[in-house]
């Protein structure tokens, strides 16, 4: 029976391991997103030109479309 408990609380400890890295993961995923988007719209405001160059370049193809 303690031979149980222990591998579940192991276990636990390793789910909770994944699962704080996946969530570590996710914000770091979102402050990008935040980056991108705040430069996304000083361009947009600022110099629609280069904007447009850098979504005709194969890099911006690929993250706009």
């Amino acid at each position: 029976m303690s031979n149980k408990k222990r591998i579940s609380k192991k276990m636990q400890k390793i789910e909770a391991k994944k699962i704080s890295k996946f969530c570590y993961q996710i914000d770091y995923a979102g402050k990008q997103a935040e980056k991108a988007a705040k430069i996304f719209m000083n361009l947009w405001v600022n110099d629609k030109e280069k904007l447009i160059r850098i979504i005709q370049t194969d890099l911006g193809y690929r993250i706009f479309s």
